[in-house]
């Protein structure tokens, strides 16, 4: 795509499908874009599919877009190419696609450093009761110690990540000795390289999703969504964590089943949750984890970890 010579008129340029709402998170690179290719928007695809479709050879897609849902494929008969903006691929048709010999790419790397900076962030927020300290100051509790919990420190515990790929790895690279030292276990199919583990500070792969969960402080999920990964946690899995645990998300919503969470955290089962992915996404605004008092123990953020300015 790259290499399509700029310059030439929108008649010439190939077609991409694009969300309006993104440009500003990367203004340099919509330029190139409109140089390389006729852009063509969501919401005027939406309302004449039939007119804006055919002729679009490629698709820029955010989890948030459901723009390729089989009404919209149906209506892009030339589509040669789409490319997803993060890593997971559980909101696309892949089958469909590849029906199609559509070529699908997602962006791994990019976004690695940026959303296991936000997973650090929620980590510090609720370990350090952030949301309740907030809501302290705002009841009028300006001056003095508010008369709630200081909250945790995290200096010596353990953080149990489930995925070390390219975002779990960049989270132990912060958490581990060398960083927030913490120390680091994580859970995959397959137990990564010995040079990888040394390079968290000796990272201890666990080989059962349960004894990860049961035995650590922090419980991260920073894996695909999946058929089977599906509720990973859920009822029974929220119960073999400790109370001083919590639980942080940064994979996907669907990852966690929200009604198991609730019933955790009202019961005081766990001590909180920092998830910038929900099930549903967007979370309504009178969710429960949003009006309830257990909101004091929890963050949550509208799935911007992979969100910064380029």
């Amino acid at each position: 795509m790259s290499t399509i010579a700029s310059g030439l008129s929108s008649a010439d340029k190939p077609r991409c499908l694009v969300p309006r709402c993104h440009q500003e998170l990367l203004p340099a690179f919509w330029t190139d874009a409109a140089k390389q290719f006729s852009l063509v928007y969501y919401d005027d695809f939406v309302k004449q599919p039939s007119h804006y479709g055919p002729g679009v050879q490629a698709a820029f897609v955010t989890i948030d877009s459901g723009i390729l849902d089989d009404g919209g494929l149906a209506n892009l008969p030339d589509l040669k190419a789409v490319a997803s903006y993060g890593v997971g691929f559980d909101h696309l048709n892949l089958r469909a696609l590849a029906d199609r010999s559509v070529t699908v790419t997602n962006t791994p790397g990019v976004i690695a450093d940026a959303t296991a900076e936000t997973a650090v962030y929620l980590m510090l927020s609720v370990a350090r009761r952030a949301s309740a300290m907030a809501a302290a100051l705002a009841a009028g509790h300006s001056t003095g110690w508010p008369g709630i919990e200081p909250g945790q420190d995290l200096l010596g515990r353990r953080l149990g990540i489930v995925g070390l790929g390219s975002v779990g790895r960049a989270v132990a690279k912060r958490c581990s000795p060398g960083g927030l030292g913490m120390h680091i276990a994580y859970h995959q199919r397959r137990r990564a390289p010995s040079d990888v583990e040394a390079s968290l500070g000796g990272a201890e792969f666990v080989a059962s999703l349960d004894d990860l969960a049961a035995g650590s402080d922090v419980l991260l999920l920073a894996c695909p969504l999946t058929e089977q990964t599906r509720h990973l946690v859920d009822a029974r899995r929220l119960t073999l964590m400790s109370p001083t645990a919590f639980l942080i998300n940064v994979g996907r919503g669907g990852l966690v089943d929200t009604d198991a969470l609730l019933t955790a955290l009202r019961l005081g089962k766990i001590y909180g949750a920092g998830l910038d992915v929900t099930d549903p996404e967007p979370l309504p605004s009178d969710h429960p984890l949003l009006t309830e008092a257990v909101r004091l123990n929890v963050t949550v953020s509208p799935h911007t970890a992979p969100a910064v300015p380029g």
